[in-house]
């Protein structure tokens, strides 16, 4: 039987105020009981997890840490985990809380940090000076508890003591014991803020998490005699998921605090974990640790799997089971013998093919086909994705155009490109339907003419997270004047600068070079706006690159890459890859010679283009909701140059947008009318 006690060392944090069975008869300090509220996508919340810490850290044995998965930012979207319980909707909303992160001390009025109007709950700036005020204080009554985990019957008994040296107040008092897990992986808005806790795979590792409440809701009735020793018991059946997510034993904690009702805490603690196994068995530490080498650039097919199995152990391990699953496909598997004591064995698997895009590899090591082995820290069993991106071996097109139309909603990458996302970043085509309640005036494609575009959320991506959008090999080894077309529409939160960088590379990826780059007010398009930003068709902007340093090239990839600096959603749209056999450049050259002027104006304006050729054209003037003002040309105009008039007598002063198509091929102008 091997005894773990939740020490820095099994879990990468210290928070151990650690009570042992007896209880003490001495008269004791209280110990501060931190309750944090807290959700994967509450922006602010790692650094409320680091404030905790910290303050943790500075008071060895004296705080208790409690995360409670609650309220709108732990609502799970898609595959995200779902970190909340039963338990805590009921004790967020009695705190008081204004916003996210908020906290308690021991669940206690503090004039002048309170979070809101009344209530217990605080900011995080609050956390350490009203926790040391109660860490300062004299306890009526100590907690000491311990837990005993059965692997014959996966039941977890927790055993408690309490003993009151003084009198407590006329309220009944509650014992409250709860489970807690560490090391839960899973994506965490904001993680820039605590790096300590950013995993190398790009997730977060979620420490304190409220698992169960053994005493339930509020805690159960406990004795306050004074100078008598209390013992109580309860069991709780492991189960293998709370929520999908899975339990693991070696990182459960218990804890144990003493209340006033559901209000005041006296006191609290943490307690040990004890192992039983059967007969014969013994723990058996092993890690898997990742060692496989990512070829540089995507033009890799074929790679070989490997990672090392590390033993933990004083003693070597016999038999362990290896295993690798490509993309979330079927394990692979191999049994490595003989893992020396402290040591590691190199698992070398067969070649693995790459599907074009990119490559998940995620590696194991288990000893549950072992009859003699228990793993109970199974949070290093794992390691991680390594990713390898991967694209289609020859060039798709000579050119390309993508306007993300019929592209299904929530795609991560449309048809012949990749996207590349260590964070999981919120990043894929939308439509007006993202919010209805809020886009009343028409499509939000480019310039309002189409219904799909592809965003980057920037409102809602922590600083410094990038996401490429990466387009496979062009062809342009007999074309020349080749060029990339987009366009774009962007605001501002406030100073942020989020940035846009459209970079290409001959040489499938191993080097890139930018062609055109944007950022902050130089990328905006409209005004700032602290809400999160949708785009009316009048502020959209369009970008030509010239790429005729690249003509001939025979393979050539283009990459978006979108760096949030956790300022507003950019948006990107109608990406054209063209070249001189492109019908579509020669008709853009005509739009390119569109003139509005005078603009602004107040009575009337033009509209100056040239035409190569014959051409179907359409002129109108609408007003920002779409409403169709006038509609001075739609037919056939013959070759040459034209001027045409849009009378503005009577129109309302505003804004409004000047459409021209030609082909139908578009484009829209702004015109303000005073």
């Amino acid at each position: 039987m091997k005894k773990i006690l939740f020490l820095a060392s099994l879990f990468g944090c210290s928070t151990v105020a650690l009570a042992q069975l007896p209880v003490s008869t001495a008269t004791e300090n209280k110990n501060a009981v931190l309750e944090e509220f807290t959700g994967i996508y509450c922006q602010f919340c790692p650094d409320g997890h680091l404030k905790a810490q910290q303050f943790s850290d500075a008071n060895p044995g004296d705080v208790v840490l409690i995360n409670i998965h609650a309220g709108g930012y732990a609502n799970p979207n898609g595959n995200d985990p779902d970190f909340r319980t039963a338990w805590g909707a009921a004790i967020d909303g009695q705190s008081g809380l204004a916003g996210y992160p908020a906290g308690t001390i021991n669940r206690r009025v503090f004039s002048g940090h309170q979070q809101g109007t009344s209530g217990t709950a605080q900011s995080r700036g609050s956390w350490a000076t009203t926790g040391a005020i109660v860490i300062g204080e004299g306890a009526y009554a100590n907690i000491a508890l311990e837990g005993t985990v059965d692997f014959g019957t996966g039941v977890l008994t927790v055993d408690v003591e309490t003993y009151f040296t003084g009198v407590a107040p006329a309220a009944m008092a509650k014992l409250n014991i709860a489970v807690l897990q560490s090391n839960i992986e899973g994506p965490q808005t904001g993680m820039a803020a605590n790096p300590g806790q950013v995993l190398p795979n790009g997730m977060y590792n979620h420490n304190h998490m409220l698992r169960e409440l053994l005493t339930g809701q509020w805690g159960v009735d406990v004795s306050t005699a004074q100078g008598v020793t209390n013992s109580y018991s309860y069991t709780w059946t492991i189960p293998n998921d709370i929520n999908g997510v899975p339990v693991a034993l070696a990182d459960l904690e218990v804890v144990g605090f003493i209340a006033e009702g559901n209000q005041t805490i006296e006191t609290g603690a943490v307690g040990p974990i004890t192992f039983n196994l059967p007969p014969g068995m013994s723990l058996a530490d092993m890690e898997a640790v990742g060692t496989m080498t990512v070829p540089a650039g995507y033009c890799t097919s074929s790679v070989v799997p490997e990672f090392s199995v590390q033993n933990n152990e004083t003693f070597a391990v016999d038999s362990v089971e290896a295993s690798y699953s490509l993309n979330g496909g079927t394990p692979v598997s191999m049994w490595i013998t003989n893992v020396p004591a402290n040591g590691t064995k190199l698992a070398t698997f067969p070649a693995a093919t790459l599907a074009p895009g990119e490559n998940g590899f995620n590696f194991a090591v288990s000893v549950k086909g072992v009859s003699k082995y228990v793993d109970v820290v199974s949070n290093n069993n794992a390691n991680g994705d390594t990713k390898i991106v991967a694209v289609n071996p020859t060039p798709f097109a000579t050119f390309h155009q993508e306007g993300f139309e019929g592209v299904p909603i929530g795609t991560y990458a449309p048809a012949n490109a990749i996207q590349i996302n260590p964070t999981g970043a919120l990043v894929y085509v939308v439509s007006k339907a993202v919010n209805t309640s809020v886009i009343t005036w028409g499509e939000i494609g480019g310039y309002g003419n189409s219904v799909n575009v592809y965003r980057f959320r920037n409102f809602n991506i922590p600083a410094g997270e990038e996401v490429d959008l990466v387009f496979e090999k062009l062809d342009l080894s007999n074309n020349i004047n080749n060029e990339i077309r987009f366009v774009y529409a962007y605001a501002q939160y406030g100073s942020e600068a989020d940035g846009l960088d459209v970079s290409v590379s001959d040489d499938c990826g191993v080097t890139w070079n930018s062609v055109w780059y944007k950022d902050g007010s130089d990328l905006a398009t409209t005004a700032s706006t602290q809400d999160a930003y949708y785009p009316r068709p009048a502020e959209w902007a369009s970008a030509g690159i010239n790429l005729a340093a690249y003509d001939g090239t025979a393979e050539l990839m283009v990459r978006f890459k979108g760096i949030s600096q956790f300022g507003n959603n950019l948006y990107v749209d109608d990406i054209m890859m063209v070249n001189s056999d492109n019908v579509s450049l020669e008709e853009n050259t005509v739009l390119s010679s569109v003139n509005v002027y005078p603009n602004p104006s107040s009575a009337n304006t033009n509209v100056e283009f040239d035409l190569t050729n014959t051409s179907d054209v359409n002129i109108t003037l609408t007003d920002l909701t779409g409403k169709l003002i006038s509609q001075p040309v739609n037919g056939e105009m013959t070759e040459g140059n034209h001027k045409v008039a849009i009378n503005l007598d009577n129109i309302q002063a505003g804004v409004y947008l000047v459409e021209i198509t030609v082909n139908g091929v578009s484009k829209i102008e702004k015109l303000i009318v005073e």
